[in-house]
């Protein structure tokens, strides 16, 4: 049994050595703290009643994030996504006098599906990409600095 015991002491001093040699020349660049980069400006807008939206699939970064949510619609809405534990209650606006509602988060790459918890059938997904392209049109938004 003792004899197990100093193989087991001689193996782990092995292998913390061989750890030590192998990550020693290695350099880590470690990236920028998410909260150094100026956050990422976005637009969501509920066209009218109809429940009609202008970008609902929305491009951007990791980091930090301000979604303006413009309702022109005369009922509530929510922005719900729960894998980025975002849920935010849109206040109804109308044609005239839209309403604005700003949510912050934090965006970790991937794919978040995002829906309004309300029985409007709204929804759509953020695309989280270090480098995402720029699509245009009436179903996407991209993030600007």
């Amino acid at each position: 049994m003792k004899a197990l015991m100093v193989l087991l002491g001689v193996t782990a001093s092995v292998v913390a050595v061989w750890a030590l040699a192998f990550f020693a020349d290695r350099r880590v660049e470690a990236s920028p703290p998410v909260a150094t980069t100026p956050p990422q400006h976005l637009t969501l807008t509920v066209l009218n009643d109809s429940d009609q939206m202008a970008g609902p699939k929305l491009l951007l970064r990791p980091g930090r994030v301000v979604l303006t949510i413009v309702n022109y619609a005369r009922h509530a809405h929510t922005f719900s996504a729960p894998g980025l534990g975002v849920e935010q209650v849109v206040v109804p606006g109308s044609p005239i006098h839209p309403s604005k509602t700003v949510v912050r988060f934090t965006a970790r790459h991937g794919w978040f599906p995002w829906f309004c918890r309300f029985p409007c059938d709204m929804g759509g997904t953020l695309y989280v990409s270090s480098n995402p392209p720029r699509l245009h049109g009436p179903l996407w938004a991209n993030a600007t600095a």
